[in-house]
């Protein structure tokens, strides 16, 4: 039997996300950091539709355009660069030039 221990982290590119269908370590937790896009996932496999890499958290700032909307953890943060007129608790507008923390709330991103 493998040690699914030495597995639980892994890096690499997001496009690398690791297979979960050909995952032998059963249903132990995993984390990937994508190192190109500093984001963190991590493996939900209660995911509708089966197993799947969920966006945790957006380490590096990104566009409003560019924020994920599937694959994701209510709660799942990120900041933006280019936020417009950002109010507490708003759906996250694009193409200004403010710097906002946002979460996930299960349908959009708000200001946090």
């Amino acid at each position: 039997m493998r040690n699914g221990y030495l597995s639980i982290l892994q890096a690499g590119l997001v496009a690398n996300l690791p297979s979960v269908a050909s995952d032998a370590d059963g249903p132990l937790p995993k984390i990937y950091y994508a190192t190109d896009t500093n984001a963190l996932y991590i493996l939900n496999p209660a995911h509708s539709g089966g197993a799947a890499y969920e966006l945790l958290m957006q380490f590096k700032p990104v566009t409003v355009a560019a924020l994920p909307t599937a694959n994701l953890i209510v709660g799942s943060e990120a900041v933006v660069s280019d936020a417009t007129t950002p109010t507490l608790g708003a759906t996250v507008a694009g193409s200004g030039a403010v710097q906002v923390a946002v979460i996930w709330n299960g349908t959009n991103w708000k200001v946090a």
